[in-house]
């Protein structure tokens, strides 16, 4: 895969996370430039195959791929280098499941872009993990994405019907390197666990400072702040795990 332009989904093979948006952007990039450019697009995530609906979705997946004259692949557990490059030469699309950390990695650092394809999702990992390998997202301007990815600058905030001029153009002109130091820069200043903490901090004083500080209601605020600081660390050492992998 090192030789061909990859873009990349990462998901959970769920309905909600819509990687139909992903298959049908790339089926509309003219066959000719994917061809030229030798595109490839790499469909990888959790699928528990004694889930029904992993099962069930990542069959429909396939079956669109084919619906859209894609020709595709699937490989699953173990992984190996050459196990991941033998069969992509001709196909357009690869699925993975249940990918290993290395794999992750090394996906996400050699893609051209990740399209980030669900919808009001929460925070989402999988974007700060991708712009911290220095690569671009594409995603849809609802939940995370939106305080996660600067549009334009490390990544492109777009609706759906306008991801397919957006492959393109990346087919076609490459991405900016740029695009790419700004997000991993803004991540880690951004995103780390100590700025995250620190932004935590600044919010409780303000809200202390706004409501007095003082008698039985500073004693209540104070609990609370005790409270949300054990949430916030939970969180933020779930956090680090995932992009220290």
């Amino acid at each position: 895969m090192r030789s061909r332009k990859i873009i990349l989904s990462i998901n959970r093979f769920e309905r909600k996370k819509n990687i139909e948006l992903a298959l049908e952007s790339y089926a509309s990039i003219p066959e000719q430039l994917r061809k030229k450019s030798s595109a490839l697009l790499v469909v990888a995530g959790g699928h528990d195959p004694r889930n029904t609906e992993n099962i069930e979705y990542a069959t429909a997946l396939q079956s669109l791929a084919t619906k859209l004259h894609l020709s595709h692949d699937t490989i699953t557990p173990p992984f190996t280098t050459s196990a991941t490059t033998a069969t992509t030469d001709e196909i357009d699309v690869l699925f993975l499941h249940n990918i290993p950390s290395w794999l992750k990695s090394h996906l996400l650092s050699t893609a051209q872009i990740l399209t980030y394809t669900p919808a009001n999702e929460h925070f989402g990992i999988v974007p700060l993990e991708a712009q911290l390998h220095g690569t671009p997202v594409l995603a849809i301007p609802s939940g995370g994405p939106l305080e996660t990815i600067e549009d334009n600058l490390s990544g492109f905030l777009r609706a759906g019907e306008q991801w397919g001029p957006v492959l393109e153009r990346v087919l076609r002109e490459g991405v900016n390197a740029e695009m790419g130091r700004r997000g991993r820069e803004r991540v880690i200043v951004e995103f780390s666990k100590e700025a995250m903490a620190a932004r935590f901090e600044a919010e409780c004083v303000d809200v202390v400072e706004r409501t007095g500080g003082i008698g039985r209601g500073r004693w209540l605020l104070k609990w609370d702040i005790w409270v949300g600081w054990g949430v916030v660390i939970v969180l933020l050492v779930m956090i680090w795990l995932q992009l220290s992998r």
